[in-house]
């Protein structure tokens, strides 16, 4: 059991890390093409 709990925790760390990155990459691509438009 223990070793099920410490499995999810680092599948749920990873997971986050991944989306984060995602999140930022989707992000800076959204303000560039904000600013091409706009500018």
């Amino acid at each position: 059991i223990v070793y099920v709990l410490i499995g999810l925790g680092i599948l749920v760390s990873f997971l986050s890390l991944v989306a984060g990155h995602a999140v930022e990459a989707r992000m800076e691509r959204a303000d560039k093409r904000k600013r091409e438009k706009g500018g």
